[in-house]
C-alpha cells in the first residue's frame, strides 16, 4: 500500500502523523512525505538560512523510519490556492498514485495548513477518483487551538511506537521540541487515547467518498465508539460518480 502524507510545516508530519508512520513503515507499507513549507523566507537562525536549518533536521527526522521527505519550496503564508499551485499538486498526485492520502484538517487557524489541505485534496475530488482520503490534527497548546471542529472518525494506538515518534519530533531542534511535545503532544496523545480506551493515539478524519476501510488501514485504525451522523446528506451512488465497485 502506498500512503502519501502532505504536510505544510517541515514538523507537521511528525506532529500529526509520526505515529502512523512508525506503523505503517514498520509492517512494510511505502509511506511518501511530502512537504510544502521550508520555513519563512530570508530568515537567519544561528548564522545559517532558516530553511536550511529545518531541511536538516526534516531530513534526520525522516531517517528514523527510513523516509526521505520531498520538500516544496514555498514559504511561509505566502502558499496560496491558485490556477498554478493547483496544477503543481494535481500533477504531484497524478505521478505519485496513492493508494491513500493523509494531509491537515481544512478548518485551521494556521493559513499555510489551510493551503496545504485543500491543494492536496483538490486532486482527489474528480470525478471516479476514490482514494482514500483522511485529515489528521495538528496538537495544541492550551489556549491556543489549531485544528478546529476535529471530530475524529478514527483512531490509531501508538503506544509502541510512541518514542520513535518523540524521537523524530525532538529533531526539530530549532521549534523548541520539548514544549512541542510536554506541553501539546503528550496531551493530546492521552486525551484521545481516553476517547477509545487507548493509552496513546493519535486522531484522523476519514474523509473517503465511497466504500469500505482499506483491508490493510483497517489493521490500524480504528473507528470511534460514538454513535456519529452521516457525513453527507444523500446515499452516494459510486456508478454517477464515476467510480467502479
Amino acid at each position: 500500500m502506498k500512503v502519501v502524507v502532505i504536510s505544510a510545516h517541515l514538523d507537521d508530519f511528525e506532529v500529526g502523523f509520526g505515529g502512523l508512520a512508525a506503523l505503517l513503515v514498520s509492517a512494510g507499507h511505502e509511506v511518501i512525505s511530502v512537504n510544502t513549507i521550508p520555513g519563512k523566507a530570508n530568515v537567519i537562525h544561528e548564522g545559517r538560512s532558516v530553511t536550511d536549518v529545518r531541511k536538516d533536521e526534516s531530513v534526520k527526522s525522516h531517517s528514523i523510519l527510513g523516509l526521505k521527505p520531498i520538500i516544496l519550496s514555498y514559504f511561509e503564508q505566502m502558499l496560496s490556492v491558485n490556477p498554478e499551485t493547483r496544477k503543481v499538486f494535481q500533477e504531484l498526485i497524478l505521478d505519485l498514485k496513492p493508494d491513500c492520502l493523509f494531509t491537515h484538517w481544512g478548518m485551521d487557524t494556521n493559513p499555510d495548513h489551510r493551503a496545504t489541505s485543500m491543494l492536496a485534496i483538490e486532486p482527489c475530488l474528480g470525478k471516479g477518483v476514490n482514494t482514500e482520503l483522511f485529515c489528521y490534527e495538528v496538537a495544541s497548546g492550551r489556549g491556543r487551538p489549531q485544528s478546529l471542529g476535529f471530530f475524529p472518525t478514527h483512531y490509531v494506538d501508538i503506544a509502541e511506537v510512541l518514542e520513535t515518534k518523540r524521537k523524530m519530533v525532538m529533531c526539530h531542534a530549532s521549534q523548541n521540541p520539548d514544549a512541542i511535545w510536554n506541553e501539546q503532544l503528550s496531551e493530546t496523545h492521552k486525551m484521545r487515547g481516553d476517547e477509545l480506551g487507548f493509552k496513546y493515539a493519535e486522531a484522523y478524519v476519514r474523509l473517503t467518498r465511497f466504500g469500505h476501510l482499506h483491508p490493510e488501514l483497517g489493521k490500524f485504525l480504528k473507528p470511534t465508539s460514538f454513535q456519529l451522523p452521516k457525513g453527507m446528506s444523500v446515499v452516494v451512488d459510486p456508478q454517477l460518480i464515476g467510480l467502479k465497485v
